[in-house]
């Protein structure tokens, strides 16, 4: 079981937001971001092979989000 609070998704997911809109992109709902986020943590905790799933992408910044792209 994962638990986080409402405020770590919603600094995640605005981080998320700010680099879609930079790159002009479109982004995923908040109830879609939740399950991704739910399943990159659980990879994270469970030791899985997180760069080779999510292409590079660092997964940790000292921002107490769980993710950044760059």
């Amino acid at each position: 079981m994962l638990l986080y609070t409402e405020e770590q998704l919603e600094s995640a997911y605005d981080i998320y937001r700010t680099h879609q809109a930079r790159q002009d992109l479109s982004f995923m709902s908040l109830e879609h971001f939740r399950l991704f986020y739910e399943q990159l943590a659980e990879e994270v905790l469970t030791g899985g092979d997180i760069e080779e799933s999510y292409g590079g992408l660092p997964v940790w910044n000292n921002n107490n989000a769980w993710f950044y792209f760059t």
